[in-house]
């Protein structure tokens, strides 16, 4: 396995990570705690074989997600060996929903909320998920100066965002110089960043995560295109076969 410093965080990353979504494929829909604790074994097995083999950077977006890894690693008494990066999903709209006095409740209980499910008392990276997603100033600014507050008091390690609108979290990155670490869409279909993402996190020194390597929701699409494609040309010159055989008897 091969490593790298992620950034401004200064965590030296492995190159391959885990995604909560990838491990979320066990994880009952519905919130049942016999079956999830039922089901964690297999999740357990999967955090260790890649514990085994390198990887060291962990990152969760859902709650379940994160209450997940936190089992698995305090089984594997692993926690001091991996770096855990967390998101809390609509937080700007919790936020919108609520008066501005409420606004550093929620991030703080957010953050404690996390803390708890991971079993730990330091989140490495906290990620504000989304940033496009009912964005505001107001709801920005504040986060980003609870987040220092928290940050201070030794509870997160560093800030970092997520985002599919590249052009515009890039004028969000010039303007506040908040964050150490951006994760963002890239793979054989989606490279926007290349065109000048990657430049301006590089002139920042803002680690980049890479979300949706893969592509398989794509990959899928595309190969029941080819296979829808193949079949009806198979049909097509099936059917031309079959009209000049009829032609030919006529």
């Amino acid at each position: 396995m091969k490593y790298r410093v992620l950034g401004r965080t200064g965590l030296k990353v492995s190159e391959f990570g885990l995604g909560g979504h990838e491990y979320r494929r066990w994880l009952p829909e519905e919130r049942d705690k016999d079956k999830f604790l039922k089901t964690q074994p297999h999740r357990n097995i999967l955090v260790k074989r890649l514990i085994d083999a390198g990887v060291n950077y962990f990152d969760t977006t859902e709650y379940k997600e994160a209450e997940s890894l936190g089992l698995a690693l305090k089984a594997l008494e692993k926690r001091e060996n991996v770096y855990v990066s967390v998101m809390i999903v609509g937080l700007f709209k919790k936020m919108e929903e609520s008066p501005p006095g409420r606004w550093r409740d929620i991030i703080f209980d957010g953050v404690q909320e996390r803390m708890k499910a991971l079993q730990t008392d330091r989140i490495d990276i906290f990620r504000i998920c989304s940033l496009e997603k009912d964005y505001s100033r107001d709801r920005l600014e504040t986060t980003l100066k609870v987040l220092e507050e928290i940050k201070d008091q030794g509870k997160i390690g560093s800030i970092g965002a997520s985002s599919h609108e590249l052009r515009f979290s890039a004028e969000l990155v010039r303007k506040y110089d908040s964050f150490d670490s951006m994760m963002i869409p890239y793979n054989y279909y989606l490279q926007e960043a290349k065109d000048s993402f990657f430049f301006l996190c590089r002139a920042f020194n803002i680690g980049i995560v890479v979300m949706k390597p893969l592509a398989c929701a794509r990959a899928r699409i595309s190969l029941a295109k080819n296979i829808f494609s193949f079949f009806r040309l198979q049909t097509y010159q099936f059917l031309k076969y079959v009209a000049e055989r009829n032609s030919n008897y006529s």
